[in-house]
């Protein structure tokens, strides 16, 4: 475990201890920057403890066909939501691609295909499952300027100590007009808040940083990308929250009903939830600026 010197965000040294949480048989603590408010580990483990976490076994079960037809099927909804800011197709790069199956879902659609994986195992899974062949880092890979269409970095940023680096090379590669779509745990939720070191997505044992919507769009702004859709709640109105108000089983049909007869509602009454009760998620979308 390495003590943290300065905020990978604004540089600033001085942090205000949150909580305390374990990763396997040490102690670390949740810090956030008393400059910024961003949310990391200090301590957290060294580099060579990091690759060491991301093994073989991690990626088993990407590899089973369920979770392969579930992750291509999300992949697919993602495309549908994206609809609006991408063109009908184009060339797609996914940065922490695991075993390839959004990918794969992107090339069934007609789009040009890219990953970047650090992993050995998933990408030789990617390239026999798929016929991928992927990247095992961003900068190696030495895509030229304005490259992509859409970025996709879903679940990954969070795993990252120092990500500015990787941030800028996105505008690089990025074309002018395309779309940079990030997923991140929310850290700025209600249950975050509550729960804290029990919270489900906090996992200290890979997570380095921990960003609300604030923080996250001062991330990108400081690389030159700006956000033009943010959302804190889940695709379905049927969300944890929502089924707390209601039981799972009127959620549900509250939700199938509205999908049907009330689309435009349904969108209204969900930002509304997303204002009052956020969600554990952040999506975005970015643009280059300029």
């Amino acid at each position: 475990m390495k003590s943290v010197d300065k905020c990978s965000l604004c540089g600033e040294c001085a942090f205000a201890n949150l909580f305390e949480v374990r990763i396997r048989n040490a102690v670390s603590h949740v810090v956030r920057c008393g400059a910024c408010g961003l949310a990391f580990l200090d301590p957290r483990p060294e580099p060579g403890e990091i690759k060491s976490i991301y093994s073989d076994a991690y990626f088993a079960d990407h590899v089973k066909q369920e979770i392969l037809d579930s992750r291509e099927q999300a992949a697919a909804g993602l495309m549908r939501r994206l609809g609006r800011y991408l063109p009908l197709r184009g060339r797609v790069l996914d940065i922490g691609a695991a075993t390839g199956a959004y990918l794969a879902a992107f090339r069934k659609a007609g789009w040009e295909v890219d990953g970047v994986e650090i992993s050995g195992f998933a990408r030789e899974a990617a390239q026999r499952i798929y016929g991928i062949t992927m990247h095992p880092d961003l900068v190696s890979a030495g895509f030229a300027d304005n490259s992509f269409d859409l970025i996709m970095m879903n679940q990954v940023i969070e795993h990252l100590a120092d990500f500015s680096g990787l941030l800028d090379e996105v505008r690089r590669i990025l074309k002018p007009g395309g779309a940079f779509f990030l997923s991140t745990p929310n850290f700025g939720s209600p249950a975050a808040r509550r729960r804290k070191a029990a919270w489900f997505a906090l996992k200290p044992e890979e997570h380095l940083t921990f960003f609300t919507p604030r923080t996250i769009r001062m991330c990108l702004a400081k690389s030159q990308l700006r956000v033009v859709y943010l959302d804190t709640m889940q695709a379905a109105i049927t969300t944890p929250h929502f089924e707390k108000m209601f039981g799972a089983g009127k959620a549900s049909a509250i939700s199938g009903f509205a999908n049907r007869f009330f689309p435009k509602l349904k969108r209204s009454v969900r930002n509304l939830l997303g204002m009052l009760y956020p969600g554990d998620n952040i999506d975005l979308i970015a643009r280059k600026v300029r």
